[in-house]
């Protein structure tokens, strides 16, 4: 699935065990997911700070592929995304 556009950027991370996240929360705009391994840290955020349907779509489709991305990986027993 794709966005219909306004996302910038293309970053690769290969996690070893020097990683570590980070979730910022605010009042008066979007959380902002900050993303580390090594010395390089990578931040995700809502474009223009708005919440909307494409930012539910975003969460939800991250929330599936993360899943995803732990079964592939061998890290069976997480539980399954559910009520969205």
């Amino acid at each position: 699935m794709r966005s219909g556009g306004g996302s910038t950027g293309h970053l690769g991370l290969y996690i070893g065990e020097d990683w570590w996240t980070f979730l910022s929360t605010y009042q008066d705009h979007t959380p902002i997911l900050d993303i580390s391994c090594g010395s390089t840290t990578m931040s995700l955020s809502i474009a223009d700070r708005k919440t909307g349907a494409a930012a539910v779509r975003f969460a939800r489709e991250m929330v599936g592929r993360v899943a995803k991305f732990a079964a592939e990986g061998g890290l069976h027993g997480l539980p399954e995304p559910r009520g969205w």
